[in-house]
């Protein structure tokens, strides 16, 4: 009786284990088809979002190099001379009208501006002796407040409104 009650498990255990394994076979083989069209899908998304990611990047490309181009500048309706005779002193005013009041500025820092704004216009840079002479004439005509008086080794500075004590 030993060997029948053995034998009868053994075959309970079997068909257990059969029902357990044809259960999963079918599950598998369900997840397999499911996992089949997300990997399709997802290798279509793929295909699209690197399509899409290299046409940005082509066009940030161009947009940088265009963007690195220098523009000319328009010139302001204002008679600047021409460019190898250029009116300095018109394009002082204009560049000391547009920084700010307190701002600390010298002849370098306006030639800089110079240059930025009306450099393409211009055959050669605007000379910084003449940018600081024209300061000291506004200095002296009050249109601006001398900070420091220019030495050898320093330029002089100025700002648009005096410094209040």
């Amino acid at each position: 009786m030993d060997s029948s009650q053995r034998l009868s498990d053994l075959l309970a255990g079997l068909s257990a284990k059969i029902a357990f394994h044809g259960r999963e076979e079918k599950t598998c083989a369900e997840r397999e088809a499911h996992f089949r069209e997300q990997r399709a899908f997802h290798a279509a998304e793929l295909e699209r979002a690197t399509r899409c990611h290299e046409a940005l990047l082509a066009a940030a490309h161009t947009a940088a190099e265009i963007n690195a181009r220098p523009a000319p500048v328009e010139l302001p309706a204002q008679d600047l001379g021409s460019p190898s005779r250029p009116k300095v002193t018109r394009m002082v005013d204009l560049v000391l009208a547009d920084l700010a009041p307190d701002l600390r500025f010298g002849a370098k820092q306006v030639v800089a501006e110079i240059k930025r704004r009306f450099g393409l216009n211009l055959s050669r840079p605007a000379d910084t002796g003449a940018v600081a002479l024209v300061l000291k004439r506004r200095s002296q005509a009050g249109r601006l407040h001398c900070l420091r008086r220019g030495r050898p080794y320093h330029q002089a500075l100025y700002t648009r409104r005096a410094a209040v004590p």
